[in-house]
């Protein structure tokens, strides 16, 4: 053997990263966690104007859009306020804490949004709301340890699912549920859903969110290493093969750690600043890509429900609730009956055409047809 004699056989097959399977149960659970937070934040979009219109906290309707602007970011302030400390406290006291917090929390501000006769009641709920969804960095971490690069191409476009569904579903009880009263009399005619039109809508979405915060209590697992130091979980370990698998571009510039056990954390380097961070291209892209985004459609979403409820003569639509649920719900449909168009032909061998068009029970009036398009 000489100096031109290579130490392996050249011959032998490359080592095949290892893969592995997202534990589905904790995976379910934390999608579950996901949704109940743009469910909450978009319930109130449908009825906010004539929720606040009920209060008669204006005098005019042409000033009723800055106050449902004022509480519809008010959720959204409070949530970027506590981001950071939901995730500093996260790395203490262990994930599974702080998740059932903000879950149970976000379900008991949810419900008493319902029972607001005030203005300032309604910003301290929708506050306390937003302070209980800051946990959704908590759930991104515990996301990215319960999977390794080998199967977070599967588990994280499952995982970003549900934000969108969210925002589907929240609209859709929001208008179906407001006002119970006078929508459905034969059920609802009574004095408290006369007193408090808009109870039901966040009841339901605050008892569903109680519902996730009971099962994320009862199976959800403790994935903060420091916190599972000797427990038997079902978390996903990472090989190093498979950090070696990881793009080039990102771990030149950011140190991808495997998972560290409890003997490994104090060898472990401290976390990365958000000046740090931002000094990264690829997270700097997606930061500002990623607000850009979220300014668009939720700036659209709440101009969309002002314009919905403005009077004709102030260049509205003076659409009811009700409309306003049937053009959402005509806007969910679309698609998924085209997707649906494009297979079943091919799955049946034969055409089938499908109407999508969804008729309102309340009376026309002058912009709008029988027919929602």
């Amino acid at each position: 053997m000489d100096q031109h004699t290579p130490l392996l056989d050249q011959n032998l097959p490359a080592q095949a990263p290892a893969t592995a399977t997202a534990p589905a149960g904790q995976l379910a659970l934390l999608c579950a966690v996901r949704f109940i937070d743009p469910l909450t934040f978009t319930q109130i979009f449908p009825y906010i104007n004539q929720f606040l219109s009920h209060l008669h906290l204006i005098e005019h309707q042409s000033q009723i859009g800055f106050y449902s602007g004022l509480v519809e970011s008010t959720f959204a302030f409070f949530q970027l306020c506590s981001i950071y400390q939901w995730a500093h406290l996260s790395d203490s006291i262990g994930r599974r804490p702080v998740i059932l917090a903000g879950t149970f929390g976000l379900a008991v501000a949810t419900v008493f949004l319902g029972f607001a006769a005030s203005l300032p009641a309604i910003l301290l709920s929708r506050s306390l709301a937003g302070i209980c969804s800051g946990i959704a960095a908590v759930l991104h971490a515990v996301l990215g340890e319960l999977t390794n690069p080998s199967n977070q191409a599967t588990a994280f476009p499952i995982y970003g699912l549900f934000w969108p569904l969210g925002n589907i579903v929240g609209p859709l009880i929001g208008g179906a549920l407001a006002d119970p009263a006078a929508q459905f009399p034969g059920v609802f005619d009574y004095p408290f859903f006369r007193d408090y039109p808009y109870f039901l809508p966040c009841f339901v979405t605050g008892m569903f969110a109680l519902l996730v915060g009971v099962l994320v209590a009862c199976y959800l697992e403790e994935t903060l290493p420091s916190k599972r130091a000797g427990r038997n979980h079902s978390v996903l370990q990472e090989s190093p093969s498979t950090v070696e698998s990881t793009s080039p571009q990102v771990s030149s510039q950011v140190r991808f750690q495997p998972h560290l056990d409890a003997a490994g954390l104090n060898d472990a380097p401290p976390p990365m600043t958000m000046a740090q961070l931002l000094r990264i291209p690829v997270i700097r892209a997606l930061t500002f890509s990623g607000v850009a985004l979220c300014f668009t459609a939720t700036a659209f979403d709440a101009l969309f429900v002002l314009f919905c409820y403005t009077p004709i003569h102030l260049g509205g639509l003076s659409f009811s609730v009700r409309i306003y649920a049937h053009v959402i719900l005509h806007q969910v449909t679309n698609p998924v009956l085209g997707i649906a168009h494009w297979l079943l032909p091919r799955r049946s061998g034969h055409i089938v055409h499908i109407n999508s068009n969804i008729v309102p029970a309340d009376p026309p009036h002058p912009y709008q047809s029988r027919k929602v398009i």
